[in-house]
């Protein structure tokens, strides 16, 4: 069944948009343009000769003609049209229908009517196919919307990861005299935006985006395969603010494409990137770092192919990286944390080395004699970490007061070991040490239960 048919028979959205007698089911000040399928000029030139005739003609107002020309009994409702109030004229059917309860209350303010239509719209998105072309008259019907009420239309639609450059345009843009396209309020106040697993979001919808969002301070684009870098480069051009953006698992940013991407902006705005599953090696790492020197959070997971002359490359260009994500990268080894620790050892706050194999207790202990400021290190499944690792932390007076949160699954600690973590670090709320063969259960229960603290086990 093509979605004009179903809109013409399930009737969600026509049955609020056709029942005005102007063919225009008005809102105050708002008029939202009825949904036409199929053969629907026909009826509406059926509908407006009715309507004449029954102008012109002094029968009862409860009686009017159905199409075999026979009266048919209708009930009838109307209220004067009145220049300093809300109320309008309708036709409706003699229905217990949630419509029915509304307009039994009398006059019916904007607001209500607007969160009426709302949910028919809401409705008729749960059954279309987005792709189809027949769902732009949908989309129009939702221009005339309160700002606040087309945003959680689109925020609805983003849960479904249904978004597609059509939605965006019609829930974000508004057209002004000149024919231009600006953002509603609520985009132009926007300042964060997730379309994370929108899959049908191109270049065309960052256009949109970058028009009608210019405030727009943290974009998360994770798995959005239609982009391409030149609309990458766009949406960064165009919103001067971004200083957060996620471009995890998007296939148009690899080390092929950062300088296409970057080219012609200004590298300050991005102090917040995350790239994790992304094509980027050594060289990639790199020339973010060129480009991006103002960079304080970086996650770059799963890029396996990363080595410590990436980090190396990092430290020289960005000094001031807070936060740093390297799980599952399989090239991390010591050096890479003897660079960390030469390089941030005064800023670095929060580190993850999930799942890399080749960090060992030598690593983790040169960088836990310099660091000053670290709150939490994930080191699980780093097996070549073991009690000497641990005791350095201890032996660092700062880290003594800054540690909140440690993982230490599969590595090769024992239960003195982990007592003394727990009793020297007094900041230290959480620690996980699943899979640990050295560590007893009773003996860590005894530990958590001591100290105050969340042991996992």
């Amino acid at each position: 069944m093509s979605v004009g048919l179903f809109l013409q028979r399930s009737r969600l959205l026509s049955d609020v948009l056709e029942e005005s007698d102007t063919r225009k089911f008005k809102l105050g000040a708002l008029t939202i343009p009825p949904v036409k399928t199929g053969k629907q000029e026909e009826a509406d030139d059926f509908l407006n000769k009715t309507m004449l005739k029954m102008s012109s003609t002094a029968e009862d107002p409860d009686t009017e003609s159905d199409e075999n020309g026979s009266p048919s009994s209708l009930t009838s409702v109307s209220s004067t049209d009145d220049e300093n109030s809300g109320d309008f004229s309708f036709t409706r059917r003699a229905e217990n229908s949630e419509e029915d309860d509304l307009y039994r209350k009398g006059p019916v303010d904007e607001r209500a009517c607007a969160k009426l239509l709302q949910s028919k719209i809401n409705a008729v998105l749960d059954r279309i196919e987005f792709d189809s072309a027949d769902v732009k008259p949908v989309f129009e019907g939702c221009v005339s919307l309160p700002s606040d009420l087309k945003f959680e239309l689109l925020s609805n639609a983003i849960a479904r990861r249904s978004v597609t450059d059509e939605m965006l345009r019609c829930f974000l843009s508004t057209t002004m005299e000149k024919e231009k396209e600006f953002g509603t309020d609520f985009a132009r106040d926007l300042k964060q935006l997730s379309l994370f697993g929108c899959h049908n979001v191109t270049d065309i919808g960052l256009e949109t985006i970058g028009r009608c969002c210019p405030h727009l301070q943290a974009l998360d684009l994770t798995g959005c395969r239609g982009l391409t870098a030149q609309g990458l480069q766009g949406i960064i051009r165009a919103c001067c603010d971004l200083s957060e953006l996620c471009l995890s698992g998007c296939p148009a940013f690899c080390d092929k494409t950062i300088s296409t991407v970057f080219r012609y902006n200004n590298p300050s705005h991005i102090r917040c990137l995350s790239v994790r599953r992304c094509d980027i090696h050594d060289h990639g790492l790199s020339a973010i770092a060129s480009y991006c020197p103002s960079l304080q959070k970086l996650d770059v997971r799963s890029c396996g192919l990363l080595t410590s002359a990436g980090i190396r490359s990092l430290i020289q260009r960005v000094p001031t990286i807070t936060m740093l994500s390297c799980g599952r990268c399989v090239g991390m080894d010591d050096a890479a944390l003897r660079y960390l620790a030469q390089g941030y050892s005064s800023s670095l706050t929060d580190l993850n080395l999930d799942m890399c194999w080749r960090v060992s207790s030598r690593g983790v202990s040169e960088l836990a004699h310099s660091c000053k400021q670290l709150r939490s290190i994930n080191l699980n499944s780093c097996t070549a970490v073991d009690d000497s690792a641990l005791k350095a932390i201890c032996r660092n007076p700062y880290l003594r007061n800054s540690l909140q949160a440690i993982n230490l699954n599969e590595c090769n600690i024992g239960d003195d070991t982990l007592e003394e973590l727990v009793v020297n670090c007094s900041s230290l709320v959480f620690v996980s040490v699943v899979g640990c063969p050295r560590v007893t259960y009773q003996r860590a229960v005894r530990i958590a239960q001591l100290a105050g603290i969340q042991i996992v086990i």
